[in-house]
């Protein structure tokens, strides 16, 4: 915020609020931080902020000085989640975006790098929306910047982490790499031998988002058109968990059942992220 007023701030060229949230809602929080701005801006006093930011965590409305200033009935959770930029990726990545696709469902350590921050960010924002049965956007950790960020990606089992550094050789790091300024996806060895290898259902899912890249589908589309997919699939995935004795699905069986591998393989995979596949004992 740029001061309009002097008087409180005959020093100060521009001032910033900051806010933490646990939930994911950008639209909300950038809204209640501009009328926080505005409410210091004009008064200068951290009281009256206080004030306002007690407003909004208790009643979620907050008038400060142009009323309706702010309130939260004006929010939707569903819209946040729902803003991406999916066929801005597609037009990127073509047909790998498959792959980044098969990564978010399989719960994989997704790294995706840009030199240019605001692409980078707007990129990491939509990629959970690949799953988007799971209203999970914890999984993001939109910039990583240094050792200590890369650090402690370790802890978490799975996620979708951003960089402005290249990182292709740190290949600890990731399942699978995206490098936007060359619009090329990798998939670490160790993964393309697993269950990441293509299968007539990723080509399947190549093909919609192929088709969407060509009709210039709106963001919505692509999110409800993937959204049926993964849908679908899960639905397969539970019909084959509730033909086994255990109601889980074994990756033996799959192999005894399908001829193709890399489908089992996939298959078990997605089972495995949905908590439907045995584990070795269950079996």
């Amino acid at each position: 915020t740029q001061p309009e007023d002097r008087g409180s701030f005959p020093l100060t060229t521009a001032l910033a609020v900051s806010l933490q949230a646990k939930d994911f809602d950008p639209e909300k929080y950038l809204r209640a931080a501009e009328v926080l701005s505005d409410v210091y801006d004009a008064s200068g006093n951290p009281v009256r902020v206080l004030e306002g930011f007690l407003s909004i965590l208790t009643v979620g409305k907050f008038h400060g000085r142009v009323p309706p200033a702010y309130d939260i009935s004006h929010y939707s959770p569903a819209k946040a989640l729902a803003n991406s930029h999916l066929p801005e990726l597609i037009a990127t990545l073509g047909d790998d975006t498959v792959l980044v696709w098969a990564a978010v469902l399989l719960k994989k350590r997704l790294l995706v790098y840009s030199d240019q921050p605001q692409l980078l960010l707007r990129t990491m924002r939509g990629l959970p929306a690949l799953a988007l049965h799971r209203q999970d956007w914890t999984i993001l950790r939109p910039l990583c910047s240094d050792d200590e960020d890369f650090a402690s990606l370790a802890s978490q089992g799975c996620y979708c982490a951003g960089t402005t550094v290249p990182s292709h050789d740190r290949s600890e790091l990731f399942d699978v790499y995206v490098d936007l300024p060359r619009g090329t996806v990798t998939v670490s060895e160790a993964s393309g031998s697993g269950d990441m290898s293509l299968t007539n259902i990723h080509r399947d899912v190549a093909a919609f988002l192929a088709q969407c890249a060509e009709t210039k589908a709106s963001n919505q589309d692509v999110i409800e058109g993937v959204a049926e997919k993964t849908k679908q699939l899960i639905g397969k995935l539970a019909i084959l968990a509730e033909q086994e004795e255990s109601g889980k699905i074994g990756l033996t069986s799959l192999k005894q059942q399908l001829p193709n591998p890399a489908l089992a393989h996939f298959l078990f995979g997605a089972a495995l992220a949905e908590g439907l596949a045995a584990t070795a004992d269950e079996e």
